[in-house]
């Protein structure tokens, strides 16, 4: 594989696209997404995510109808300069989506300044932790996206002739520690694109607009989360979403091939950070 420039994470020729982290909690006037604004400014300066949109919900309209008020808020977007970050605000929800990531501890002390801002030095009734790794796969000349992975992960069905060109995978597994992981895995012609569910969110790395030299690449989508229904502090938040990250990385090892760490991983040894 060529050497992609500016990859994501301590890998030279890493396939991750985006990180995202969630934590879920229940509502409260201090925690209204104006609020928490407020405070994300005052920790990280005025400069860290200028820019901030609206967030409306969706709704959809068939056949014909009087004009539809424009849907009030529900929460708020605060992009950095670059629109590679955002930070998505609701009254019962923070996400932290980064296209620019450098490494776990970097990554980790922006989470911890956000959840500092939101918890304001007491503890908050937590009701989930997540946290989602997005990876493009772009197979080398000769090579498939399945080539990338151990076992049938993402490989079609023998029985019913070659592999499908056109695939998706969903696999939901619970974890010994609690929570679950959930795997998806498409698979088809052009340059990767985010899940539906992410698009928009922020502009990605240029290096994946261009599509591969056969046509096919592959997106996966890692997707760990916890339920936790008990109040928690910055430092116990933090402690448990790295120990989500801990569990995801020691996932994504084990389902790579000896290609992917040869074409990834090379110099670093295959250590995700």
């Amino acid at each position: 594989m060529t050497s992609l420039k500016s990859a994501l994470g301590r890998w030279p020729n890493a396939p991750l696209a985006l990180v995202c982290a969630q934590i879920r909690f229940d509502p409260h006037a201090d925690r209204a997404p104006e609020q928490v604004k407020a405070r994300i400014r005052n920790a990280t300066g005025p400069d860290c995510y200028p820019l901030v949109n609206p967030v409306r919900p969706m709704s959809v309209i068939i056949g014909q109808a009087l004009p539809v008020p424009m849907p009030a808020p529900i929460g708020l977007d605060l992009h950095n300069e670059q629109k590679t970050e955002v930070i998505r605000l609701q009254s019962d929800s923070l996400t932290f989506l980064s296209a620019a990531y450098r490494d776990s501890a970097l990554f980790m002390g922006q989470w911890r300044t956000f959840i500092g801002a939101l918890c304001e030095d007491r503890e908050l009734p937590v009701t989930r932790l997540g946290l989602r790794y997005v990876d493009f796969i772009i197979p080398s000349n000769g090579n498939t996206p399945e080539n990338y992975f151990r076992g049938d992960l993402g490989r079609s069905p023998n029985i019913l002739g070659e592999q499908s060109p056109i695939a998706f995978n969903l696999y939901d597994y619970p974890r010994p520690a609690g929570g679950h992981l959930r795997l998806q895995y498409s698979r088809g012609y052009g340059p990767p694109m985010l899940p539906a569910d992410l698009q928009g969110s922020v502009l990605l790395p240029s290096r994946f607009a261009m599509p591969p030299a056969d046509g096919l690449s592959a997106v996966l989508d890692m997707d760990r989360w916890q339920p936790m229904n008990r109040p928690l502090t910055t430092v116990g938040i933090v402690d448990e979403t790295d120990r989500l990250r801990s569990d995801m990385s020691e996932t994504f090892r084990c389902i790579l091939s000896p290609l992917a760490v040869r074409e990834w991983a090379a110099e670093s040894g295959g250590t995700r950070a």
